[in-house]
């Protein structure tokens, strides 16, 4: 995911250093002291991380019982109490991870503070998931302390979740005064200045190493550095959900469709259950009113299909006796297979079927005449007569079918 590395200013909340991060890990875009309010399209769909100022946050470490993070966001204001001149009521407490000799760094800022950054970025609509203490991005060094100097501000680490800051112009006496307070001093200090002033810094036989740089390339350094935190001060009441990343995103758009689509089986399968069973029952109940009107006495269905066949059967035999109702079944089926013909008179009389036809022309008479032929029936065409557009024709049909 595309990220926006920003660096806050201690003085002026409207004005930041930011960098952003693609998807490569390549810093595509810096600006030095620009307005926050640009960030709001630049940002869009990109995670937010924010340094803050060193200066505005101690930090510390206490030996306390390892407990639940909520019961330890509890007990640590009150186990580090009589470190603090402040009210603990007014400060907020962000722990890291415990240390092999159960040492747990804690980094401490005012509420206000915390207040007045996040207040920043939501006018603009902006939700940051880091805010990282600047004394823990120099470089990590080991037996090295780490400073850089910007503006007129002096950024100091000395450990993995130890640093702190001060004016550029007591940077001596500060350190001087530190390495009094410290048991074990660092063997050498690497000191990286932004600024077109040299340093100057003089600490007992501490080998000291400077390295000049442009402004612009702090912020290019700290987007290399910005990476696992060891301390992000939003916990507890500042906690911010993480946006999904594009990745996850996709997977879970992905999975919701696969849900949908097996959903969306299921229930097409229900409906076609329901669909077949609606005709299923249309048409037990066409059988049972068929079934019952040939057979009205009968008081429950009991062998439909073959009772059918027998029924079909007889009528049959009675059709063969009286040749009339097959003679108009075969007359029936030449209609069919001869279009464009139509009966306009029909007698039958001593075993003789007279059909009075009309057509639009005599082919499609005789195109039904040998239909007829074709079912086993004698014909004999009497009377035709062709007139524009029409063809009309009487046809005696007699002894019956010979198949």
């Amino acid at each position: 995911m595309q990220k926006i590395i920003l660096y806050l200013e201690d003085r002026d909340l409207t004005h930041a250093s930011w960098g952003v991060i693609n998807d490569a890990g390549t810093i595509t875009e810096t600006s030095l002291h620009g307005k926050i309010e640009d960030l709001a399209s630049i940002a869009l769909d990109k995670e937010l991380i924010v340094i803050v100022p060193a200066q505005d946050i101690l930090l510390t470490s206490v030996k306390i019982p390892k407990m639940s993070r909520q019961r330890l966001q509890q007990a640590l204001p009150f186990a580090l109490e009589e470190q603090l001149l402040s009210d603990i009521n007014d400060l907020h407490f962000a722990m890291g991870t415990f240390s092999a000799n159960n040492s747990l760094p804690v980094a401490i800022v005012s509420q206000q503070k915390m207040t007045d950054w996040i207040n920043t970025f939501k006018q603009i609509g902006l939700s940051p998931s880091v805010f990282i203490p600047a004394s823990l991005l120099a470089p990590l060094i080991e037996k090295t302390w780490s400073i850089l100097i910007e503006d007129n501000i002096a950024i100091i680490r000395t450990d993995l979740n130890s640093g702190f800051a001060c004016d550029k112009s007591n940077l001596q006496t500060v350190i001087e005064s530190r390495f009094t307070e410290q048991a074990e001093q660092p063997e050498a200090i690497a000191l990286r200045n932004y600024t077109p002033h040299a340093t100057t810094l003089d600490v007992n036989d501490i080998k000291i190493s400077e390295k000049n740089f442009p402004e612009i390339q702090l912020i290019e350094d700290m987007c290399n550095w910005a990476h696992n935190p060891p301390i992000n001060l939003l916990q507890g009441p500042y906690l911010t959900k993480r946006k999904s990343s594009h990745s996850k995103k996709i997977w879970l758009l992905a999975g919701y469709l696969g849900i949908a689509w097996i959903g969306l089986l299921f229930v097409s399968h229900i409906i076609s259950f329901f669909i077949l069973h609606h005709q299923v029952s249309a048409l037990d109940a066409g059988i049972n009113h068929i079934y019952k009107k040939h057979f009205p006495e009968a008081t429950s269905l009991i062998a439909p299909k073959q009772r059918m066949e027998e029924k079909l059967s007889q009528l049959s035999t009675q059709g063969h006796r009286n040749p009339l109702l097959l003679w108009l079944a075969y007359t029936g089926k030449a209609l069919t297979e001869a279009t464009g013909v139509r009966i306009d008179q029909l007698d039958y009389r001593n075993n003789q079927l007279t059909l009075s036809l009309s057509a639009p022309n005599m082919d499609r008479i005789d195109a039904f005449t040998h239909a007829l032929m074709q079912s086993g029936l004698t014909i004999k065409q009497q009377s035709a007569i062709l007139a524009s557009g029409s063809a009309k024709c009487n046809l005696l049909i007699t002894e019956g079918a010979k198949r």
